[in-house]
This record gives C-alpha cells, structure tokens and sequence, in this order.
C-alpha cells in the first residue's frame, strides 16, 4: 500500500494538468512503491485522461485517474479524492500549482517520522507566476510542532500562512474534521482551521512545492464585501479556540483582511487594472472593516493604494 496518495484536482485546463503531471514525474523520481497518483477531473476531458495515461506509462506507478461525467464542485471533488485514496497522507496538488524536484523523498522522509500522528505538515513554499517564473518564497525557517492554540492564532491573522500544495495531511484527520464541506463559501481555510482546532500543524522548512499566482475565474468574487463578511464570521467563530480577547481578534482581523485585501490591490496593479484597484481598495470603507486597525506594516502601501484610487 502507498504511504502517500498525490491527489490532482482539475477542471478544463490540460494546458496546466500536463505541467503539473511533468513536474510530479521528476518529483517522484521515480518512486512508485511509496506514492499513489490521483487525478480528479470535474469535467472529465478526454484530454486530461489522455495526460494522465501519459503519466502512468513514463512513471509506471500507481496512477488512477477519476473523471466526473456530471461535476462534483471544488469541494465534492476534493471528497472524492480523500475518499479514493489508499496512502496514509494525502498530498494535493491543484493542476495550476506542482511539485519541486526531489520533493518526493523530503515528504516521504518527512511521513515517515508522523506515521503515528494525527496533525497536518506544512512545508515552505515558492511562490511562482503562471509561466513558472519565482515570485518570492514563503515558508518558516523554524522545524516544530504548533500547539492548536498557537496554530490557530497564526491562521486567524495572516492570510496566507497555508497553501494548499503546501499541507500534507492524514487521510483519518481530513475526514476526523469533516473534509471539505459544500456549505462553505471557500474549500480551503475552513478546513485549516478545523485542522489546526483539532490537532495543531507540525512546520518543516523545506520547499517541497510551487503556488502559482494567477488571477483566476472566480477571483474577483473573492473581493465582493459579501466575501469579506464570510471571512470575518468565519474567523470569529474560531475566537474562543485562539483563547483571545475581543481586543486580541480585531487586531487579528485587521492584520488578515489588510493583508488579503493590499495584496488583491498590489496584483491589479500589477496588471494596470485601476478600477479593480480601486473596487479593492473601496472594500476599507465599509463599516465592519473600517473600524478594523491597520498593522504598522501595512500602513505605507495603504496609503500607497489610497493615493492610486483616488486617480481618475
């Protein structure tokens, strides 16, 4: 039986499946005794299956590829992923994002030592452009485990301390915590935080992945105001896990929404999109954000991004 099931979630897009497929084949290295390959496909392309048989006849391991006639969703097709893999760890890997060379036998190596623990495996990531091309790099440079209190804390105020490609996980604690729930507004961080609640987060400081940063089809839902109000009830709700004052959470919720919300502003105007720019920046006027404090770091580029939105 596997150790680790690499699971492939993809929609529409061969162009990056096949990327993703060829970045694993060099991850893997060739090890086909301790990993699965799942690709699950929510819109069951003959051309994604086509990739994947590629895959499995250059790797020559235990590949399964799983197409849905009718869509599952984002999270009905992450279920069906943790539902049909057989390896002790799940490792997702989204078809935009991908694996670095030899990072087969550091999470391997890495599974090995947290055969009998329950908690998720956060790795640093590099942060790349949908050509492929680094951005920056993220990740700690601490090994060590995170109580749930502690993991909790870092979850509520900062944005982006988890990619998914990141996380390797046990099966038995994704589905523990009830895996990706189709009453969620975003698949992702509910899950985190449940995850961290529950268990806490052990942290290892090697890249074992890539995140690409790309604005895709349902980005700009992610910058309506009823999207920000989703995220503050939803990090609220996890109050009482991070043991924090009401002071203490709306300092946190301050840090995280700046965060997201200069960061969305920093990418359209990368793209020289200001009216995007500005519908971002406009979310700060909004009462229930507004009256959120602004972290000392984060105050230069918000007057920066204020500045540009007043521009014609």
């Amino acid at each position: 039986m596997p150790i680790i099931s690499v699971a492939i979630p993809t929609y529409k897009r061969p162009e990056l499946l096949v990327r993703c497929l060829a970045k694993l084949l060099i991850a893997l290295d060739g090890d086909n005794s301790n990993f699965e390959v799942l690709v699950g496909d929510d819109s069951a392309l003959p051309s994604n299956e086509t990739l994947t048989r590629a895959f499995q006849n250059q790797w020559q391991g235990r590949c399964r590829y799983i197409p849905h006639a009718t869509p599952y969703g984002q999270q009905g097709n992450f279920n069906d992923l943790i539902d049909s893999a057989d390896g002790r760890f799940i490792q997702f890997v989204h078809d935009d994002d991908f694996l670095l060379p030899g990072a087969g036998r550091s999470i391997l190596a890495v599974a090995r030592q947290q055969m009998e623990r329950p908690e998720p495996v956060l790795f640093a990531t590099q942060l790349v452009n949908l050509d492929g091309s680094l951005r920056r790099k993220e990740g700690t440079r601490r090994k060590g485990y995170l109580s749930p209190e502690h993991a909790v804390r870092i979850l509520l105020s900062k944005s982006s301390y988890i990619r998914f490609p990141a996380m390797l996980v046990p099966k038995e604690s994704y589905l523990a915590v009830g895996s990706f729930q189709k009453s969620d507004v975003i698949p992702d961080w509910p899950v985190w935080l449940r995850l961290a609640a529950k268990y806490g987060i052990s942290q290892q400081p090697r890249f074992t992945n890539a995140y690409t940063i790309h604005e895709a089809a349902g980005t700009s839902a992610t910058f309506a105001i009823e999207f920000m109000l989703y995220l503050i009830d939803l990090l609220s709700s996890f109050q009482k896990s991070a043991k924090w004052t009401d002071r203490e959470m709306e300092v946190a919720l301050g840090r995280f929404l700046h965060r997201y919300i200069l960061a969305g502003c920093i990418r359209s105007l990368e793209k020289r999109d200001i009216s995007a720019l500005k519908a971002r920046y406009g979310l700060f006027q909004h009462p229930m954000i507004a009256k959120l404090p602004c972290p000392p770091e984060w105050m230069p580029l918000k007057i920066l991004a204020a500045g540009i939105a007043r521009l014609r």
